[in-house]
């Protein structure tokens, strides 16, 4: 059982897409307060948590039957969930907070305090994690061993997605520049020092990325494209879909781009840099998961 799971912001639900056959199945968010706005998405054993970002509150989904279990009340506007251990850490952008679900105790056991509107969270194999903090413009990193936060570091205008290294010695960034008619950037930063180690111009209005060994897949809502940063060769490519892109997977030699304005998945192959297929999904698609459960 291997496919792609994506919110749909708008029409409260999930798209279960089979990436051998691109047959979709769809889950309603609709336990809690309706709407509910699945904006986050992440993958804990043979679930799907989405954090819904208008119902205040997560969902677990189950993939094999592809149905809403629980529905969790965590705060105000969660807009990012990830799963690290046996906590949930939930990004909660209006109380500019990070919250901790203990899935053992199952309440939230700890809140600890971010920057001005906090949007999305990646936790690293080591426990460590980076919080894009949208208004203010900086990333805070959290130790999730501890649950303690360890410092914030400033970065470009608006970013909105971050990757923290394996050795939790770097941060990438996608600075978006939104609304400023100016290009973005992804920019790498070293976390103890906070100097920058490099930074590539992309699209404008880039929001989500993917990285690979070495490159750099990034989604640039604001002009209907895909830039492609080769670290190796230090050169940008970059694909026209047309639309606004958004959320942005890698998975073998197939791109997987959210399109949240026509409401479609678009495949690219990334061998030949052309369109493959064009899936049909609920509306606002946003973010996305790659799943592969054994039978």
């Amino acid at each position: 059982m291997e496919g792609i799971c994506v919110c749909n912001i708008a029409s409260n639900s999930l798209s279960f897409i089979d990436i051998n056959d691109y047959k979709v199945g769809t889950c309603p968010i609709t336990l809690g307060e309706c709407p509910s706005g699945p904006h986050g998405i992440c993958l804990w054993s043979e679930f799907i948590v989405t954090a819904n970002s208008y119902s205040n509150s997560i969902s677990f989904v189950s993939i094999r039957d592809k149905k809403e279990q629980k529905n969790i009340y965590v705060g105000a506007h969660p807009s990012d969930v990830k799963v690290y251990l046996n906590k949930i850490y939930v990004v909660c952008g209006e109380s500019n907070s990070l919250a901790i679900y203990d899935l053992n105790e199952e309440k939230i056991i700890k809140e600890i305090a971010l920057d001005l509107y906090p949007h999305s969270i990646d936790i690293n194999k080591c426990g460590m994690a980076a919080i894009v903090n949208m208004q203010s413009n900086k990333i805070s990193i959290v130790d999730c061993n501890k649950d303690i936060k360890i410092k914030d570091i400033s970065v470009g205008e608006f970013p909105t997605k971050c990757r923290i290294t394996d050795d939790s010695k770097g941060i990438v960034v996608c600075e978006s520049c939104l609304g400023m008619h100016v290009p973005g950037s992804i920019t790498k930063y070293d976390i103890e020092n906070e100097s920058i180690r490099y930074k590539y111009k992309v699209g404008y209005g880039p929001v989500d990325f993917f990285t690979s060994e070495d490159k750099i897949y990034v989604s640039n809502f604001e002009e209907g494209s895909v830039s492609i940063v080769d670290l190796k060769l230090e050169k940008l490519e970059k694909i026209s879909l047309g639309g606004m892109p958004r959320g942005i997977l890698l998975n073998g030699d197939k791109l997987y781009i959210a399109d949240n304005f026509k409401n479609k998945l678009i495949v690219v192959d990334c061998i030949t840099k052309k369109l493959e297929k064009t899936i049909t999904l609920g509306n606002e698609p946003n973010a996305m998961v790659y799943y592969n459960l054994l039978y």
